[in-house]
């Protein structure tokens, strides 16, 4: 039976299937990184390097299968070798494209958003009606709502993110305002509800 040639470390390693800690470690960082991109500056400011980055490393993923069948033939192996593990790189590839191109669009925090929408209402409700309350920080899914006020002519407003150098951004609720009328620090995201920033 021909086992073909002897291989170096390097090309069994291109060869080998891929293993669960790499899987994980892979899943955990794009989960890590969707988080993350979930806060407004994240949307405001979209890193390009940091997209670009993404879209070399899903790239890679997806040319490794290549990698291997060249490695395969120089190698003389059987089949069985070049097809291990081609699949889970394909599927960790497409994951990292699909995640570059959805935080490019601002899907994170579009998503993040609307899941947490719900009790946002409920809050900035509770704040219009008791304008004199003082709400608790408090989780509003995936948000974190700090320094939570009312707005001057039936509106609400919360902080969620607070920089090192000061930068403020958050949510807030004001259903009288025209949104198609642009205003610097704040932008429409719909229902009423817009992000707002502040340089520190």
């Amino acid at each position: 039976m021909n086992m073909g040639a002897p291989l170096t470390r390097t090309a069994q390693w291109v060869l080998g299937p891929m293993r669960w800690p790499t899987i994980v470690v892979t899943l955990v960082a794009a989960g890590m990184t969707l988080w993350v991109t979930r806060l407004p500056r994240n949307w405001l400011d979209v890193s390009r390097v940091g997209v670009a980055v993404l879209v070399v490393m899903g790239l890679v993923w997806v040319a490794w299968p290549i990698a291997r069948r060249i490695a395969a033939r120089k190698y003389n192996w059987p089949r069985e070798r070049l097809t291990r593990g081609a699949k889970p790189r394909y599927l960790v590839g497409a994951l990292l494209l699909v995640e570059a191109f959805a935080i490019a669009r601002g899907f994170p925090l579009k998503m993040a958003f609307w899941m947490s929408k719900h009790q946002m209402d409920a809050l900035a409700a509770d704040v219009i009606a008791r304008p004199k309350s003082s709400p608790q920080d408090q989780w509003l899914g995936a948000y974190k709502a700090t320094e939570v006020q009312p707005i001057r002519g039936g509106g609400a407003r919360f902080t969620v993110e607070v920089g090192a150098d000061g930068f403020r951004t958050g949510f807030m609720y004001l259903p009288e305002t025209n949104p198609h009328i642009r205003t610097s620090g704040k932008q429409y995201l719909g229902d009423g509800w817009w992000i707002w920033w502040k340089d520190g």
